[in-house]
């Protein structure tokens, strides 16, 4: 499997040197929780207006980071073929974490926990369901969740006068161990 990840060029001797560097426990983590994240190409052609490798440089130059004057480089990630992954466009598995989200929800979702994590832009946008992965991933040993990656369609915002839309234009990819990524190339 590839994926695309972008990020500005000043970073890319360091990633491909030294590997990816990912958030601190009490960091707020990302909405599919802590990793690099990354766009994957469905197998339904079609499916976004944008390839994945696109997709990935339009949300750094347009979306969250919104730097101006910076290079962006797009590498290609190459992926162990063995990867776990919690696949939440699998609609009986997405289902499944939504009941069980809404009876957890007052175990990860209290001030206590929320002001154990430092201020942030990603704290400030207060999307929640990182903090439930995360959860998840650390305190339901039990059914033995501990995926190499979590894949879910996605909006991610593309161009600065772009609406937002509850319908995904992307299909998104945290890769949480990094091991997993075998081969980096810089693709644009």
């Amino acid at each position: 499997m590839k994926s695309y990840h972008a990020t500005y060029s000043i970073n890319i001797n360091s990633i491909i040197e030294d590997g990816f560097s990912t958030k601190k426990e009490y960091d707020w983590p990302g909405d599919l929780g802590n990793g690099v994240y990354s766009y994957i190409d469905p197998d339904e052609n079609g499916l976004f207006d944008y390839s994945a490798k696109d997709l990935a440089y339009l949300f750094v130059a347009n979306g969250k980071s919104q730097s101006i004057n910076k290079t962006i480089s797009v590498l290609e990630l190459n992926l162990k073929p063995n990867m776990t992954l919690l696949d939440l466009t699998d609609p009986k598995i997405k289902m499944d974490l939504q009941k069980l989200k809404v009876r957890i929800k007052e175990r990860y979702l209290n001030k206590k926990i929320l002001d154990g994590y430092v201020e942030s832009g990603a704290k400030h946008r207060g999307h929640t369901d990182g903090l439930f992965f995360e959860y998840l991933f650390k305190h339901f040993d039990d059914y033995k969740l501990n995926p190499d990656g979590v894949m879910n369609d996605t909006v991610a915002r593309i161009d600065r006068d772009y609406y937002l839309s509850n319908f995904p234009n992307g299909r998104e990819l945290c890769i949480r161990h990094t091991d997993v990524i075998f081969n980096i190339k810089v693709v644009s």
